[in-house]
């Protein structure tokens, strides 16, 4: 207790520990499994899910969201089993707990999903900060601190999303392992989503407003489908198009976009490269082939293993191929159809986190030092 509070009157004095439910709190804070790993979670919804909330499921472990109460005065952190696997961490609070957590014996264990090394292209979409000055006195992450963490001692090893983060992670760290974005069969529907009810062939994109660039390669693909007879523009999201189109409001939760997602039958996915989003993921085809869309991808690097591979989609270069190929799946809608079907079957086949989740066990098994 510090000095400051043995100051206050004791009539006045209040414990928040009289008035505030930690058991209430934990449950609140944090999804048990098993007691493999802990994975502690940042404050996006959709990369816990992927990134955390689902290997720990399967593991399992838990997933765990940090509060004033996980470190007691005597340096136990309370909710802490396993290996600690801490989702791309950036300011000094989670330094010194990963720290302590290594003094104790602790495997630590750095995740990332994105490059957080530099800031995205457009750095006013980051809620990072871009001085670590500025980060040390309001908290908040930089990527400075955090490349200072992934490339110190403390760190048993890192696990990444993509092969292109690995590349890039390999340069801090040496002992450094790819756990791709997975989706669970058990969040979706069993049944094969309808596809173009009524007659009318839906086609979309969905992202968020640090896409920007992108929905403008595909906006003469989409201008012309809006003009088409039974066929509908869907955008998902904060942004928008001047053409006629149905927007689906950004979903609060995973669970109402994977019922949104069905709304869209040809899921486009333009991708500018950038050394930031090079490092990006596939989740967006993922997700449109389990709701049963055909994806339309991007020949950049996130989506490498639907076109190397010649997986069931189709490719575009250049904002002219994206309107080649919506008019070609307009005039063959059969061929639409037929495409989603098998990449749903791909996706269901090779891409469950009941096939990846050996590639965490593996990752969580191993140490720095049985690396350097």
């Amino acid at each position: 207790m510090s000095d400051h509070w043995q100051t206050i009157d004791p009539v006045v004095r209040l414990d928040p520990n009289d008035y505030i439910d930690w058991g209430a709190v934990d449950r609140i804070t944090q999804r048990r499994y098993g007691e493999l790993a802990t994975f502690w979670v940042q404050k996006t919804p959709g990369v816990n899910y992927y990134r955390a909330e689902l290997p720990a499921r399967h593991l399992p472990g838990r997933s765990v969201e940090f509060n004033e109460s996980d470190i007691t005065p005597e340096l136990e952190f309370r909710r802490q089993v396993g290996a600690a696997v801490w989702l791309f961490p950036g300011n000094d609070v989670r330094a010194l707990m990963m720290a302590e957590m290594h003094l104790q014996g602790i495997p630590v264990f750095v995740e990332v999903d994105d490059n957080y090394t530099t800031p995205p292209p457009i750095k006013q979409l980051s809620r990072w900060s871009a001085n670590r000055a500025e980060a040390m006195r309001t908290g908040l992450h930089d990527f400075e601190t955090h490349v200072l963490i992934v490339g110190s001692p403390m760190v048993d090893g890192v696990i990444c999303a993509t092969p292109k983060l690995a590349e890039l992670y390999s340069r801090l760290h040496r002992n450094v392992h790819v756990c791709p974005n997975s989706i669970d069969p058990d969040d979706w529907p069993e049944a094969e989503p309808p596809h173009a009810p009524d007659g009318v062939l839906r086609i979309g994109w969905a992202g968020s407003a640090s896409h920007g660039y992108d929905l403008n390669d595909i906006y003469r693909a989409l201008s012309w489908a809006a003009g088409q007879p039974d066929v509908e523009v869907v955008l998902f999201g904060e942004l928008g198009l001047p053409i006629e189109h149905r927007n689906i409001p950004w979903a609060r939760s995973l669970a109402d976009y994977r019922q949104n997602v069905v709304e869209i039958d040809v899921m486009l996915c333009p991708l500018r490269p950038s050394a930031w989003s090079d490092c990006k993921s596939d989740s967006k085809a993922l997700e449109a082939a389990m709701g049963g869309a055909c994806p339309v991808v991007a020949r950049a690097e996130p989506f490498r293993p639907w076109w190397a591979a010649q997986r069931p989609c189709y490719v575009a270069e250049t904002p002219k191929d994206f309107l080649k190929i919506v008019k070609h799946l307009v005039a063959n809608r059969d061929e639409a159809r037929q495409t989603a079907r098998l990449a749903r079957e791909y996706v269901l086949a090779e891409r469950t986190i009941q096939v990846s989740i050996q590639r965490w066990r593996d990752a969580l098994s191993t140490q720095r030092e049985e690396v350097d």
